[in-house]
């Protein structure tokens, strides 16, 4: 299961994305020929897809030839939680909003994946109050559309 972990987490993004853009992003075009942001949106959820499954074939025919025995996909307890943080993250993205999920989301992440204690715990904190910062000024200065939620 760890050899395709990656590629299983891949495609539970995309399907999240997909999803996400099909029920929530409102359409703004200046005309009605250019692509908007749920169709760019929805060729990159798809293309991330695509390219999971391609390498997740690709790692199938890789594992057949090195043993003769099918793997087994015994489930990791890291890749199902990192997997539901990122559905809580999507959840939270939409009803909450993008910036408060992103800094729960990374501080959850990164202090479940580090050794618990007290310094990893305001590294944590700070990383993903850092990253929340750096990601709003982004935004702020390319003009990135948010859809109205409950927070920032």
């Amino acid at each position: 299961m760890k050899r395709y972990s990656v590629q299983l987490m891949f495609i539970a993004f995309s399907i999240l994305l997909f999803v996400n853009g099909i029920t929530s992003v409102k359409t703004q075009t200046i005309r009605e020929d250019l692509l908007n942001q749920r169709d760019y949106m929805l060729i990159i959820a798809s293309m991330i897809f695509a390219f999971s499954l391609l390498s997740l074939f690709l790692e199938f025919r890789k594992a057949k030839k090195e043993q003769t025995e099918i793997p087994s996909f015994g489930i990791n307890k890291k890749v199902v939680v990192i997997i539901g943080a990122t559905f809580l993250f999507a959840l939270g993205a939409t009803f909450v909003g993008f910036f408060t999920s992103t800094a729960l989301f990374t501080f959850a992440i990164t202090f479940y994946l580090s050794e618990k204690s007290k310094a990893n715990l305001a590294k944590c904190v700070s990383f993903s109050l850092g990253l929340t910062v750096v990601l709003f000024i982004v935004f702020d200065l390319i003009n990135v559309f948010f859809p109205n939620t409950l927070l920032i």
